[in-house]
């Protein structure tokens, strides 16, 4: 009696969960940001860098051909 009661609540509970879900949808994802994003990223990653390894240890993170950057109007 007692299997028979749990299976039959676990059975309705499945059914309950499973018929017409109704999601909402999501909106596709916004282009990443430019401009002041990656200057704000940049101004707070910097110091820590600056902090662990010191002016010698920027070295590394230097691209060999300059790159574009994007700054703040």
């Amino acid at each position: 009696m007692v299997k028979t009661l749990a299976l039959l609540i676990v059975a309705g509970s499945l059914a309950a969960c499973g018929s017409n879900p109704k999601a909402t949808p999501e909106p596709a994802p916004t282009a990443p940001q430019n401009g002041c994003y990656q200057a704000d990223w940049q101004a707070e990653t910097n110091p820590v860098l600056n902090k662990r390894s010191g002016p010698d240890g920027l070295d590394k993170y230097e691209t060999q051909t300059p790159a574009k950057e994007h700054g703040c109007p």
